[in-house]
């Protein structure tokens, strides 16, 4: 899924100030582009569960494609709401 401009920047203002892109790990290059939101399957011992999912945003090297995932609900992505932030009180 495509971020909007609203995600993109809380995405891009997340990365500057709590993660440090550096160089690739995979082929040394430096720049980096933000790709988009996937979901991953959550899992318990040996199973995936049926529909939990982990949004998470994912960031990949301009060179070789390598891509790194970062929690989408724990950057404050808008439409992807904290689990504790949802539960009644």
């Amino acid at each position: 899924m495509n971020l909007d401009p609203m995600q993109k920047q809380v995405a891009d203002d997340w990365l500057s100030e709590k993660a440090r892109a550096g160089n690739c790990p995979v082929c040394s290059h430096e720049e980096w582009k933000i790709d988009g939101i996937f979901a991953l399957p959550l899992m318990k011992p040996g199973k995936i569960q049926k529909n939990t999912f982990c949004p998470t945003v994912a960031i990949i090297c301009t060179n070789c494609a390598y891509m790194r995932l970062f929690s989408a609900i724990d950057m404050g992505i808008p439409g992807f709401p904290h689990p504790d932030a949802t539960k009644d009180t």
